[in-house]
């Protein structure tokens, strides 16, 4: 039995549409998504409801 691992992709919250800024210490993201959590206890990796921001990782 072959078990194939996916390979997630970070999907930091300060790249996503709904990024609505940081918490006081900066360990948690505020999320604007209304079918979304409002805080994400790890802005990182993100969350499903990924909607990338035109231009926010643009080097």
């Amino acid at each position: 039995m072959m078990i194939l691992a996916l390979q997630e992709t970070p999907r930091a919250c300060r790249h996503c549409h709904y990024f609505d800024g940081w918490t006081a210490q900066d360990t948690c993201a505020f999320c604007a998504n209304s079918g979304c959590s409002r805080v994400r206890t790890q802005p990182e990796l993100g969350c499903s409801c990924f909607e990338r921001e035109p231009g926010a990782d643009d080097e």
